[in-house]
């Protein structure tokens, strides 16, 4: 074994810190979390012919998030006076990142046509992108909550690859794993707004290569 990659305790006593330094994640780690593509694109089929207010609002959530790869908590913040034009005249929205800092991400035409007809669909003027269900003792509607908005995935019946049941960010490990897969590490990094490409190769990196089209001898 190579002296420099063995860790010492001494290394982390005269820090002060009790718990060893962290070491590196494997490759791939988050590749079991996301939901397959045919699961991601069973949703977008589900969703293609609103009828009800739940439907149309189930289609603008999901348009979203399948396409920014947004965390809940992000998710619920977007609103419409965020949201601005880019030179190239793309729609950008401003939202506040884990963290606390800004950060600024592409919205698809097509997902805010969703967002657009839901909002056309229930008659109310909000600048939030996404709101309540109308509640019998209260007449006022309100942005929905992280939880609620857990509760709404939760409700569309999925699992992911590894077989548990659909949360948030399993949709944005599948936006992620598709983008990196595509478009590599540093593409990945800009749209989930990563500190470092480094940790995003570290987390959708797979741990395997797919030759089975190249290795063919007959």
């Amino acid at each position: 074994m190579n002296s420099s990659n063995v860790i010492k305790i001494s290394d982390y006593k005269r820090t002060g810190s009790k718990k060893p330094p962290r070491r590196p994640r494997e490759e791939g780690v988050m590749l079991s979390k996301g939901l397959s593509y045919a699961t991601m694109k069973d949703l977008a089929n589900e969703f293609k012919n609103p009828k009800t207010e739940i439907d149309y609002r189930n289609r603008a959530i999901f348009g979203i998030m399948s396409t920014t790869g947004l965390r809940a908590r992000e998710v619920v913040g977007l609103k419409f006076s965020s949201v601005f034009n880019s030179p190239e005249e793309f729609k950008l929205a401003k939202y506040r990142k884990k963290g606390g800092g800004w950060g600024i991400v592409v919205l698809n035409p097509e997902a805010m046509n969703f967002v657009a007809e839901y909002h056309s669909y229930i008659g109310i003027r909000s600048d939030y992108f996404f709101l309540s269900l109308p509640e019998k003792n209260r007449k006022s509607r309100h942005p929905i909550t992280t939880r609620t908005l857990q509760n709404i995935v939760k409700s569309w019946n999925k699992v992911t690859v590894s077989g548990r049941t659909i949360h948030p960010h399993s949709i944005r490990h599948a936006v992620a794993q598709r983008v990196m897969d595509m478009y590599g590490s540093i593409a990945t990094q800009k749209l989930l707004a990563h500190a470092s490409p480094i940790t995003t190769a570290n987390y959708y990196t797979k741990p395997y290569f797919n030759a089975t089209d190249l290795l063919v001898w007959n």
